[in-house]
């Protein structure tokens, strides 16, 4: 990165510039002139006085080979809302600039992968709030972007990728359509399958290397599910700091575990990946320091610097695929917000937590209405679930992770599936039990690569666990074994085993019960049998009313299990730390 050079950068005003950043002036109509950087992909359509200009690059999702001068003469002549065709149908990563009768208008992406600023007088729009505060000389209120529809300067408004603005007019909602007719599961299944379809055939005619990344979740496997039909076009990666570097231990077991994942994964589907690893300082100090000037952002400059010397010989833009769009199909929420009855309060906790937790929960709830205002979000709603899809959608990604994806861009653009408002509009109807369990993701995959549905992400275990579990519970409850808590479950030759999960270093701190009800008679007994042992380990067994505590070194002459009688069995440990070898002396055995 050039010092104080600004990469894919425009700015639209009433004012004329001479600007290194945006030398290209374009007239717009005769107030309003557009000002782009030599490397941003630029396109238009003219029709005498009228025209439209993508900033970017756009798809139509319906019509996967429609050329980009196809789509711009089709806007040119729609009217832009929530309902119209390309406002719900295009994905990509642009802004477009619609000029017609002298009004300028203009949207961006679904998601906000290139969501501009404005100026509250709405006479000046640009890719970067910076741009605007240099020319307009602005008071600069924060260092960094995080929160709602902020930039870091005084009067300067992120435009959500809800919002569709007319420059010196106002700004018009174009998410969510409130036409769309009601989808059920499968039917938002059936239709997001064709927009991939289209999708894949738009991708596999452009020039750009294509890039995956790979972490241990289960959005990144879903994009790798659904790019599969593009074959070795598609490269993987993950860049992970250097564990070792990593001074909080649950934070370095994590990274471990992701590395795990991704590694199993790697190798058993054999595809192209790499592994880039960093440490957060190996980053040059100049580098970073005009990278945060211009994106006030501290997320990846060690590997946008990488990127950048890796990939600075491509002659078009290399098209990484962010995964993190995908959130918006998982539930993403307090597990509680399922069957609670929300409120507004819970809208504004949310916020509080999640965005403005440096202030007053009280100033918190009035920069959330201003927000509002401003986004002409419509809080007249009881689906409150709904309500936070949106706000996150305007906010997180719009905002936040626009800012992230700025720090690339000398060398990327990025692609998701799911960038395209009608996409988004579906998920919207998504039923909150499917977002909970990610079976969106998982029919994804179960259609496009079903094997990456058998490998685990972080925080599961593989489909081999799941049907391993379901066939040892089945074992246990044929031999009456119901209801374990804290205890694993195993066979030997024709015997039942139960081992106790023993928290070490805290015996007492968790219950080792299990509930057994057999159809025939049995018998329980441990095979600890040393003397010196006693008084370490108890067994209480209770029937109905009646209950008895047996040492465990006791309990190896047997105790009789009569059938079609409740039994409930607590293994108890004296001792309020232990070693492995007591979980051995206090496994039990059934036969």
């Amino acid at each position: 990165m050039e010092k104080y050079k600004i990469h894919k950068a425009f700015i639209i005003s009433n004012q004329e510039l001479e600007n290194e950043h945006v030398p290209i002036k374009i007239a717009l109509n005769n107030d309003y002139h557009l000002y782009i950087s030599e490397d941003i992909i630029f396109e238009s359509y003219i029709n005498n006085e009228d025209a439209v200009h993508l900033l970017g690059y756009a798809i139509d999702i319906t019509q996967p080979n429609d050329s980009t001068f196809h789509i711009l003469k089709g806007i040119l002549h729609e009217t832009l809302s929530s309902k119209s065709h390309y406002v719900n149908m295009l994905n990509g990563s642009f802004v477009i600039i619609k000029v017609k009768d002298g009004s300028i208008e203009l949207f961006s992406d679904a998601a906000g992968f290139r969501s501009p600023y404005y100026t509250l007088d709405l006479n000046v729009v640009s890719s970067h709030d910076k741009l605007i505060g240099d020319l307009l000389n602005k008071k600069k209120k924060y260092q960094r972007i995080n929160a709602l529809d902020y930039s870091r300067y005084e009067d300067v408004y992120k435009l959500v990728p809800s919002l569709k603005l007319t420059l010196g007019s106002g700004t018009e909602r174009i998410f969510p359509n409130p036409d769309l007719i009601h989808h059920r599961y499968q039917e938002i299944l059936s239709e997001m399958k064709k927009h991939v379809k289209n999708l894949n055939a738009s991708l596999s005619e452009r020039d750009n290397k294509l890039l995956v990344g790979i972490t241990g979740g289960i959005d990144s496997k879903c994009t790798l599910a659904l790019s599969k039909s593009l074959g070795n076009r598609i490269n993987t990666f993950t860049y992970m700091k250097d564990i070792y570097g990593i001074q909080d231990k649950r934070a370095r077991q994590i990274y471990k575990n992701d590395k795990m994942i991704v590694n199993r994964l790697i190798k058993n589907i054999n595809i192209d990946h790499e592994f880039i690893e960093f440490n957060v300082n190996d980053v040059d100090e100049e580098y970073s320091k005009d990278m945060f000037e211009w994106t006030g952002t501290t997320f990846n400059h060690p590997i946008a610097e990488k990127f950048e010397k890796k990939y600075a010989k491509e002659v078009e833009d290399v098209f990484q695929f962010r995964s993190v769009i995908f959130s918006n199909a998982k539930f993403d929420y307090p597990k509680e917000y399922l069957h609670k009855n929300l409120s507004f309060q819970d809208i504004y906790e949310h916020i509080h937590h999640k965005q403005l937790q440096d202030i007053s929960f009280e100033k918190a709830i009035q920069l959330t209405h201003e927000y509002f205002e401003r986004t002409q979000t419509n809080i007249e709603t009881n689906n409150i679930i709904e309500l936070l899809d949106i706000i996150h959608i305007d906010s997180r990604m719009g905002n936040w992770h626009n800012q992230l994806v700025k720090e690339t861009d000398r060398v990327m653009d990025f692609f998701n599936y799911l960038n395209d408002r009608k996409t988004l509009n579906l998920l919207l109807h998504l039923p909150h039990e499917i977002r909970m369990y990610n079976l969106f993701h998982k029919d994804l995959i179960n259609t496009y690569w079903p094997i990456l549905n058998f490998f685990e992400d972080n925080g599961s275990g593989t489909l081999y666990d799941y049907e391993r579990n379901e066939i040892l519970h089945t074992i246990a409850a044929h031999g009456g074994i119901i209801n374990e808590t804290n205890m694993d479950f195993d066979l030997d030759e024709e015997m039942y085993v139960l081992i106790p999960k023993v928290n070490l270093k805290d015996t007492q701190k968790l219950k080792y019960k299990v509930d057994i009800k057999r159809e025939e008679d049995g018998l329980l007994f441990s095979t600890y049998t040393n003397p010196k042992g006693k008084n370490y380990i108890s067994v209480k067994i209770s029937e109905g009313n009646q209950e008895q505590l047996i040492d465990i070194v006791d309990l190896s002459n047997g105790y009789k299990l009569l059938s079609n009688k409740l039994y409930e069995i607590e293994i108890i440990y004296h001792k309020p730390t232990t070693t492995s070898s007591w979980i051995k002396a206090g496994t039990l055995y059934m036969k």
